[in-house]
């Protein structure tokens, strides 16, 4: 976990990097039977930032957030996670950004929204709910990135899906646009 100013990136590494900067490292998972790209989908999200910035008020020099082990063990995390229909898509969508590795912007902020959005309905259910603006159920059919594909075939299928899921009429892209009205997002 890398932090910075005013927020932290989290990265999974499974190729063990060398890190020359101040780091907090989870060498395992704090959730025995969470995903590690979920974990980290979960770690980057708004609301995660949120929870840490208003709980701890974990500023340290500059506006930075001294990050410590003993935050990322305190995050509530809802029941829910260990739902395959809840973990799987933000692990795959998670995957993805991974895959990106800064390639794309326009992608990469549309992925970045999508996990926020999966991060408000696993925090907020009954509030999506009510509004109708849910994004897991939508979520289903996400490509796997295969370990074996080249670099050049995991980027056309995450392109693939981009221009799928950010149509103005697919149900994923209303449903976000939708949740900016709901209370608790905003």
């Amino acid at each position: 976990i890398i932090t910075g100013m005013r927020y932290f990136e989290c990265y999974y590494d499974s190729n063990g990097a060398y890190l020359a900067a101040k780091t907090t490292i989870i060498v395992k998972n704090f959730k025995e039977d969470c995903n590690p790209y979920f974990l980290t989908g979960l770690l980057n999200s708004k609301t995660v930032f949120f929870y840490i910035r208003e709980s701890f008020n974990a500023l340290g020099i500059d506006g930075g957030i001294n990050f410590s082990r003993d935050i990322v063990k305190s995050i509530p995390i809802p029941a829910s996670y260990k739902q395959a229909d809840i973990q799987n898509p933000l692990a795959r969508i998670s995957s993805w950004l991974l895959a990106l590795n800064g390639n794309n912007e326009e992608v990469s902020a549309f992925l970045e929204r999508i996990i926020d959005a999966m991060v408000y309905e696993l925090y907020f259910p009954k509030e999506i709910q009510t509004a109708n603006c849910q994004v897991f159920k939508h979520l289903g059919n996400l490509t796997e990135l295969k370990d074996d594909w080249s670099n050049k075939k995991k980027l056309t299928a995450i392109e693939k899906m981009y221009k799928e899921l950010s149509k103005s009429a697919h149900p994923v892209s209303i449903a976000m646009a939708k949740m900016q009205e709901v209370p608790e997002v905003k």
